[in-house]
Formats: structure tokens, sequence, C-alpha cells
């Protein structure tokens, strides 16, 4: 995010997040992502967040 305001609070945020799954006993955290949110992903692997899989969606519109 270039021009976040406020370049602490998103590490701050997932610290909190972070405390509170652990007190709930929640080892594990799922983030979702679109391949074209290539800023975000890094972000969350900055952030301690690792990539599980890739999936490959869409549809195609076929009228009859």
């Amino acid at each position: 995010m270039p021009d976040d305001p406020h370049p602490d609070l998103l590490p701050w945020l997932l610290a909190q997040a972070g405390q509170w799954l652990t007190l709930c006993g929640a080892d594990r955290l799922l983030a979702y992502a679109t391949p074209d949110e290539e800023d975000e992903i890094e972000e969350l692997l900055r952030y301690g967040f690792g990539e599980l899989t890739r999936t490959a969606r869409g549809w195609d519109h076929r009228p009859r």
C-alpha cells in the first residue's frame, strides 16, 4: 500500500489477531487473494503467511 497513511496499522492488527487466535487455540489461518492482487500477496508473505495452493477459477458462458 504505497499511499497508506498508517503504515504501522497492518502489522499491529496482524499481531493482535495472532494473539487472539493463539488464545483460542488456533494454529492456522487462511487468507484468500486473487492472482491479480500481487501487492496483497507479497504483503501476506512478508507477514508470515505461506502459500498453500493455487486454484484456477472461472467459468465459460455457453448460451444454448
